[in-house]
């Protein structure tokens, strides 16, 4: 576990238990990525980082960008982890709630690499198997990459299927000894 996720862990589990009182993971989630961007921009990561700020500055700054979309409860939290020094984990707060409300509500992010754009038509059959596979509700993401030659690489988690003529070339080459 790297370390920005073991301090990020106990807020984003905060968070999380909060949201699942009374099944608000969607409000959170708006908030926290809003709260992540903001974060994760490099002038707020320079003026988070500046000695010469209050840790009140920084948070009413931090709070006033992200305005009226941050709700009361939203503004203690932002408290909290200002008191703490932790505004600069809210990209990891972000990602560890993401994957447990994704966990909560049988959601999975599919990622879809084809070497030409998928017409519309075979990505819904491929999402409908996928679901019937994996027993969750999938969220695909469709990318194109040319240097994959054809076929497709699948992606779920650290599930993969490599089903690309530049995968197939790369095992091929590892049997015969080619690097």
């Amino acid at each position: 576990m790297s370390g920005e996720n073991k301090l990020a862990r106990p807020y984003a589990k905060a968070l999380f238990s909060l949201a699942q009182k009374d099944q608000s993971y969607a409000h959170w989630a708006q908030m926290l990525r809003v709260a992540k961007d903001i974060a994760a921009h490099p002038k707020i990561v320079a003026l988070l980082k500046s000695p010469t700020l209050s840790l009140e500055q920084k948070l009413d700054f931090f709070a006033g960008v992200g305005g009226e979309l941050f709700d009361e409860t939203m503004r203690r939290f932002l408290q909290i982890l200002s008191d703490n020094k932790r505004l600069l984990v809210l990209p990891a707060i972000f990602e560890l709630f993401d994957a447990m409300q994704k966990e909560a509500l049988s959601q999975i992010d599919v990622t879809l690499t084809a070497a030409m754009p998928v017409p519309a038509d075979s990505e819904q059959k491929l999402k409908r198997a996928l679901e019937q596979r994996l027993k969750k509700q999938v969220n695909l993401l469709c990318e194109t990459d040319p240097q994959i030659i054809g076929g497709a690489i699948i992606r779920a988690g650290d599930w993969v299927i490599d089903g690309s003529v530049r995968g197939k070339l790369a095992q091929i080459y590892d049997a015969i000894g080619i690097s």
